[in-house]
């Protein structure tokens, strides 16, 4: 953990570094029993009027990083970082709908870090934060 976010002198390793964040992964094959067949939307132009024929077989991925922004802020005890996670799941087998992405999740965020080193019951506590 204190390599991962840095945090000791000894781990900085700088602003703009692009870094792992959540899980990264990729799976060829998941069945879902119930696709959702009629996406809607807040906005009614892009809610969907009849059921799209999904197959009920798909590919998931996920890609996710951050990077450190600003180091040193409030008298050098916080860092900021950002982070950026998107997850798809993909009809990659359905070549009757030219395999459309069924779903796109986006996860941006903000995190505002604070290195600490207390101790807690046993528990060497070494961050709190803060995300949105």
């Amino acid at each position: 953990m204190t390599e991962c976010w840095e945090l000791d002198a000894a781990h900085h390793r700088g602003v703009f570094l692009i870094t792992p964040y959540k899980p990264v992964f990729v799976t060829a094959g998941r069945r879902s029993d119930k696709p959702n067949r009629l996406p809607t939307s807040e906005n009614p132009v892009y809610s969907q009027p009849t059921p799209i024929n999904y197959n009920n077989y798909e590919a998931r991925f996920q890609f996710s990083l951050k990077t450190k922004v600003i180091y040193g802020l409030f008298g050098n005890l916080a860092d900021l970082w950002v982070g950026y996670t998107q997850k798809a799941h993909w009809q990659i087998y359905n070549s009757d709908l030219s395999r459309p992405f069924r779903e796109l999740n986006y996860e941006p965020e903000i995190i505002l870090n604070f290195p600490i080193n207390w101790q807690l019951g046993g528990t060497n506590l070494r961050m709190a934060g803060v995300a949105f």
